[in-house]
């Protein structure tokens, strides 16, 4: 019965020993599928820790390029704000420009006598203090600067030089503006020339110029311009244009004979004609 004890003992051994390589074996399949899956987590492991490794760098590639973009955004606000700076300066000067422009516009409305009935007013003329002179408002639309009068001979017109430079006689009778101002006025803008003739009879007869103008005294006062002509009477200055003004003291005219100013009173002669 020993040997059978035995061998039933050595039976059951046998036993424990196949279940044990049987759970050997599944240990070992199981340590392989742990070691597999050591492995594969260590790999995993390995890739996220170079995507963190990566990841950071991308951080701080990002934190650089974001303070380069607060950089360039910081100068930009600074260069904004200097524009607006700028524009408002601009702006400033706009307005200022602005309010230059409506007072100028508002001067050159109120220069001459653009607007204003008959009578003495005083005006503004580009180049010259305010003058006061007659203006006619009846005649052609009004706005008329009345540079000559003559009617009913209670002012002496046989005058020097230095008188007709100056002006003279009296703008509520007879009277001469002067040339100096004659100058100024013409050479301040374009001005057209109206000459109205009156007779005994009640009959009028009148010359209009478009462009009248004349020099300086370094050119003797020369008729510079008159422009286009219409009107009743004989275009009579037409062939007076380039003439220097003459007076009895001041021969300027191309009369190889005399002075015509001494017979027929001062003029822009050329060969004693006048109107």
């Amino acid at each position: 019965m020993e040997l059978e004890e035995y061998h039933l003992k050595e039976k059951n051994s046998g036993d424990e020993i196949k279940e044990c390589n049987s759970d050997l074996l599944s240990l070992k399949k199981k340590l392989d599928k742990s070691q597999s899956q050591l492995s594969d987590s260590k790999k995993e492991l390995e890739q996220y820790l170079f995507k963190e490794k990566d990841s950071g760098d991308e951080i701080k590639e990002c934190k650089s390029d974001l303070l380069s973009l607060k950089k360039k955004l910081e100068k930009s606000e600074s260069d904004l704000t200097d524009s607006n700076h700028l524009v408002e300066r601009h702006s400033l000067q706009l307005n200022q420009t602005e309010i230059n422009l409506i007072k100028c516009q508002e001067r050159s409305s109120k220069t001459g006598c653009k607007g204003l009935p008959s009578g003495i007013h005083t005006v503004e003329i580009p180049g010259l203090k305010t003058i006061a002179p007659l203006c006619n408002g009846d005649i052609e639309g009004g706005g008329w600067i009345v540079i000559h009068k003559r009617f009913d001979g209670s002012v002496v017109f046989q005058r020097s030089w230095y008188e007709y430079r100056n002006g003279f006689g009296n703008k509520e009778g007879e009277f001469f503006i002067g040339l100096e101002n004659l100058h100024r006025i013409t050479n301040s803008q374009v001005y057209e020339l109206y000459v109205q003739l009156g007779y005994f009879n009640g009959t009028y007869l009148f010359a209009r110029y478009d462009n009248f103008r004349i020099g300086n005294e370094a050119t003797k006062y020369k008729l510079e311009s008159l422009g286009e002509f219409k009107g009743t009477a004989r275009n009579a200055m037409g062939r007076d244009v380039n003439q220097a003004f003459s007076t009895f003291d001041h021969d300027n005219d191309q009369w190889k004979y005399g002075n015509c100013a001494t017979r027929d009173g001062a003029w822009w002669h050329k060969d004693c004609s006048w109107m």
